[in-house]
């Protein structure tokens, strides 16, 4: 008997990301198998490989090749692959896919979670925002098409084989997609395997970042600062307060004039897609002033991050000043990374390395009043032990944080890199010292 196969399309801003990143490396038994296409999102070899318009090129040929080598090579009795760009596919490319997938499986259930218009276009907002666009109103080119994304899919696999759940967190075990995903089709996912992905900015962090992001140009040509812009929007994602809404004024014409679309697909979905906005809420953005207005959270946030740094006294900060402070932020930033390659370098040239000696001799140096009368040998084994017991807590810890009061934490994430020609898997170890306040971090593998 033939496997069967699942076929999420997706469709952006629906968690498809933590989706991917969790299934990918995680789900290979006799009942499922997550397609190893190279990457967790498959979206771009199967738009590749089912390049029916662009002829036979190098990169379509290759794409076709690795998708067939992983259907011939399936023993799962149900095969997974995932891709939010399938819904982008011209019809003839899906009934292409669908030929193509046939030929290996027996049956093809497609499935895809689908948020509100409103919802999706604040998220794909901040998307664009994180990868530079201040552009406020162009919110309006995100409106997610739903007829022309997936009544496709209901033409050519038939609608009894696509099922189409409505993106609603609050509805899911512990508000978690992945979770969702995994009841719905019978996964049986441990916890500890879940990886949370492309996380959402609250309001507070969008107003920051769309400060800094229109008063400063960000450096792309400069590996440094793109790695600091990066890690900026990463602990911004740490900053909490109320969700960004876009105000009625704003999204409401957009919406009536898109209505008849949003009824065929709350009437394809069995459900309403409509949300209740309170104009009145202070929270919610009509204007770029309403974004540029800055809640003290947020401006608390910013000083914790640049120590020494305090708004003006008696005088709301403005949108120039915020941005200073962000721009002081990334600089700071990248100015470690480059030290930390400067001394990455001379170690690997020969530089020299404390020991522990060495580094005890220092705290003794720093403080003779607390360390003079210990021991060296006590000393250094006491240290050893602790670290041990750091080391033994981090390795213990799939991913997440690891947090050591008034020394400072450790992140352990999950991460990809090239080995021989392949894609391994690999655990990455930041820091981030208490003192230091987040100004000096490592990565390890």
């Amino acid at each position: 008997m033939r496997p069967d196969c699942i076929l999420h399309i997706g469709m952006h801003k629906t968690g498809t990301s933590s989706i991917q990143a969790s299934l990918h490396g995680n789900l290979a038994s006799s009942d499922f198998r997550y397609a190893n296409l190279g990457r967790p999102n498959h979206s771009g070899v199967l738009s590749s490989a089912m390049n029916v318009r662009g002829g036979r090129s190098k990169k379509t040929s290759e794409a076709l090749d690795t998708l067939r080598k992983e259907l011939g090579g399936n023993e799962s009795a149900v095969l997974i692959l995932s891709g939010e760009g399938v819904c982008s596919l011209p019809l003839d490319a899906v009934a292409a896919l669908k030929a193509l997938l046939l030929e290996y499986v027996d049956h093809v259930r497609v499935v895809a979670y689908i948020r509100s218009p409103i919802g999706y276009m604040e998220s794909a907002f901040q998307q664009r925002l994180k990868a530079n666009s201040v552009d406020l109103r162009g919110f309006a080119g995100s409106y997610p098409q739903y007829r022309v994304r997936f009544e496709k899919f209901d033409r050519v696999f038939g609608r009894e084989n696509v099922d189409l759940w409505k993106f609603e967190p609050k509805t899911f075990p512990n508000g978690c997609v992945v979770r969702d995903f995994c009841s719905r089709l019978g996964i049986a996912l441990p916890p500890d395997r879940i990886v949370r992905v492309n996380e959402g900015l609250s309001r507070n962090a969008v107003s920051l970042l769309y400060a800094y992001r229109k008063h400063f140009k960000r450096c792309d040509d400069h590996p440094p600062f793109q790695r600091a812009d990066k890690e900026v929007v990463e602990r911004l994602s740490g900053l909490g307060g109320s969700k960004l809404r876009f105000s009625p004024t704003m999204v409401g014409p957009l919406v009536h004039a898109n209505g008849a679309d949003i009824e065929w697909m709350e009437s394809r979905l069995g459900s309403s897609l409509r949300e209740v906005i309170d104009a009145e809420d202070e929270a919610c953005v009509a204007t770029e002033e309403d974004l540029l207005r800055f809640e003290q959270d947020a401006l608390a946030w910013l000083e914790g991050q640049l120590p020494g740094r305090r708004s003006p006294k008696n005088a709301y900060p403005t949108a120039q000043y915020v941005a200073a402070g962000m721009r002081t932020l990334v600089d700071r930033i990248a100015g470690d990374i480059v030290r930390r390659r400067s001394v990455k370098h001379h170690l690997n040239r020969g530089g020299s390395e404390m020991n522990m000696q060495e580094i005890i001799a220092k705290a003794k140096e720093a403080a003779p009043d607390r360390f003079a009368s210990i021991q060296e040998g006590k000393a250094v084994a006491l240290v050893r032990e602790v670290f041990k017991q750091i080391v033994e807590e981090i390795e213990s810890v799939e991913e997440g944080v690891v947090k050591v009061g008034g020394f400072g934490q450790f992140r352990i994430m999950k991460a990809e890199r090239e080995k021989d020609g392949r894609r391994v898997a690999v655990r990455r170890v930041s820091f981030r010292g208490a003192a230091a306040r987040g100004s000096d971090s490592t990565g390890q593998e």
